[in-house]
């Protein structure tokens, strides 16, 4: 891998999550498992550059963090157009 690129997020009490990543992978695995083309310039064999992202349920764990409290979840109507509401009466 030639490089990545990490997206992490902090809270507020302090715990860092991963939200996403992106890997450079270079042409490690295209000449490994020989992933060409032709070049239409040179007409020469040339192994294509790879990437590798991801955004995984680690991005719902993201946006909870950033949308709870102690009292709650108050997710945005965007990705929660109906409104539920648990309510305890437990002492």
């Amino acid at each position: 891998m030639d490089f990545q690129v990490n997206l992490s997020l902090n809270s507020k009490i302090g715990p860092v999550l991963k939200g996403a990543t992106s890997h450079h992978l270079g042409q490690n695995f295209s000449k490994m498992f020989d992933i060409s083309f032709e070049d239409p310039e040179t007409g020469k064999k040339t192994f294509v550059w790879q990437n590798s992202w991801g955004m995984t349920t680690r991005t719902i764990g993201a946006m909870i963090m950033i949308h709870s409290d102690n009292d709650g979840l108050v997710l945005p109507p965007r990705v929660a157009p109906i409104q539920v509401s648990i309510l305890s009466f437990l002492a």
